[in-house]
């Protein structure tokens, strides 16, 4: 598919990077497949949640 001019290998590759940083996003665009797509987001999603979360019970 393509999107702004740019070409992902499936609507789920796009979806998964949007809102992300430019880096990562082009990372989750090369990946082979929907799947590993969708597990390098949430991968991420929980990397970022646990460091805000560590940031939130530091003094």
């Amino acid at each position: 598919m393509s999107y702004n001019g740019r070409r992902y290998p499936t609507a789920e590759h796009r979806f998964q990077i949007s809102g992300h940083h430019p880096r990562l996003a082009e990372h989750i665009r090369g990946l082979p497949s929907p799947h590993e797509a969708l597990r390098r987001r949430v991968v991420c999603a929980a990397s970022s949640a646990a460091a805000i979360a560590s940031g939130l019970t530091q003094t």
